[in-house]
């Protein structure tokens, strides 16, 4: 086949070299989402993490801001300042802002767009961080924040996430 693409070139016709796939432990692997499947995630963690993966990018930015690990939330935007106040203050760290920050910086990552998706739009996929987060860290937990925000004081919650020191083989 090489002989003949050689032969074709010399005669000026433009025959492009065939894409070879990469090995199957380096292809970049997307994020989980919140209904992937427990057999997935087992299949998943036969490999190691590539750089590429989408889960690098978030192990990334947990090892940066939480080395010890720590308490987040999937507050949407206009949640954010009432989650930290109230009668019942939670002390977790919105992950949001922080996410985009990070992002900001690392633009270059084949995933990149993938979390900017889930950090500007933390009503619908706030609950996909769950998942990707106990993949990565020991003693993950959920729970649910419940606030009345004003004007309407109409009830709105969102996802808190308590995890731990990061797993070693992942």
């Amino acid at each position: 086949m090489r002989l003949w693409r050689h032969e074709r070139r010399l005669l000026g016709h433009n025959v492009p070299e065939p894409v070879v796939a990469a090995p199957e432990g380096h292809q970049p692997r997307p994020a989980f989402r919140s209904n992937t499947s427990s057999r997935f995630i087992r299949e998943f963690s036969q490999h190691r993490l590539h750089p590429n993966d989408s889960l690098s990018l978030l192990r990334l930015f947990l090892d940066d801001l939480f080395p010890q690990g720590g308490s987040i939330n999937m507050a949407p935007e206009d949640l954010e300042p009432f989650v930290a106040t109230g009668r019942n203050p939670d002390n977790s760290v919105s992950v949001r802002p922080q996410l985009l920050a990070f992002l900001h910086n690392h633009q270059h990552h084949p995933y990149h767009g993938e979390w900017l998706g889930f950090a500007n739009n933390m009503r619908q996929n706030g609950q996909h961080f769950f998942k990707n987060i106990n993949y990565l860290r020991h003693n993950t937990e959920q729970s649910i924040i419940r606030r009345y925000p004003p004007p309407q004081y109409q009830y709105r919650q969102c996802q808190r996430i308590d995890f731990g020191l990061p797993r070693q083989r992942v």
